[in-house]
């Protein structure tokens, strides 16, 4: 997956982190107009049969997990090279820096 890309009717709009196995990004869920984050597992590893196993059981767990503090996830795409899990809710997490201003004397 890539920028601006669509995907089952995800489209990625920005990167919002990545790993040494997976990318996360914010996307555009177009059929019910909202954001939502999706995990893409980087494309070297999608063939690689032990690394996608493991990929495929955190979204089964994932999946059947509830709780206050865990996001769910919604959907799993399987499509051509991208192996991808979708989070219905997007946490964003705003550095406290970037949150101070610097005062300076007159």
């Amino acid at each position: 997956m890539s920028l601006h890309q669509t995907i089952k009717g995800y489209e990625a709009q920005s990167e919002l982190g990545r790993g040494g196995m997976a990318t996360v990004y914010l996307a555009h869920d177009n059929k019910f107009d909202t954001n939502v984050a999706i995990k893409v597992l980087n494309k070297e590893f999608v063939h690689n049969d032990n690394i996608r196993k493991r990929f495929l059981a955190e979204a089964k767990s994932m999946f059947k997990m509830s709780h206050p503090n865990i996001i769910k996830v919604t959907d799993l795409i399987e499509e051509n090279d991208t192996l991808a899990l979708i989070f219905n809710q997007l946490i964003l997490f705003i550095a406290l820096a970037a949150k101070v201003i610097y005062l300076k004397p007159f």
